[in-house]
């Protein structure tokens, strides 16, 4: 069993692990607590006549740069109360938005439907039916008869294609 403050001590090293830093590991209690921050990296070997950064992004929680975005629309409908404890949050989405505005949902306690179109991947749909519980999809007739044959802009819908 490790001491409660072994971890906050520098020169403590579990059996078999290797201290690949000086930097002193931060613990979060939740994953909230990961999202943003994340590194910035100057990318002289590629453009060494430059000084190009490149945000690492996909080192967010859910691996996605929608991370922040999405947990603060929830925290803003969490702490503006627009909706109650096991409210429900209907997202539109084809994927990694709507992953992580349903894994935020979920952590404050809402209810989480997202909505895809029909030729989303059925990898993108089964993985949010996993964190949601619930995933709608529609057609583009569906949709536009469902609005009462409002016109939408959606390159999905594309007659064209």
């Amino acid at each position: 069993m490790i001491a409660e403050n072994a971890l906050e001590d520098p020169k403590f090293q579990p059996k078999g692990t290797i201290l690949v830093s000086e930097r002193p590991l931060v613990v979060a209690q939740s994953i909230t607590d990961l999202v943003g921050g994340t590194p910035a990296l100057r990318l002289h070997c590629m453009f060494p006549n430059h000084y190009v950064i490149a945000k690492l992004e996909f080192l967010n929680p859910l691996l996605s740069v929608k991370d922040r975005p999405a947990l603060q629309k929830v925290k803003n409908i969490a702490s503006k109360n627009l909706l109650s404890p096991g409210g429900l949050i209907i997202v539109p989405t084809s994927g990694n938005f709507g992953l992580s505005v349903a894994t935020y949902g979920r952590l404050f306690g809402y209810r989480v439907i997202a909505v895809m179109a029909s030729d989303t991947s059925s990898a993108k749909q089964d993985l949010l039916r996993r964190v949601c519980g619930e995933v709608v999809i529609y057609t583009c007739l569906r949709l536009i008869n469902d609005l009462y044959r409002a016109y939408h802009r959606n390159e999905r819908c594309n007659a064209a294609k």
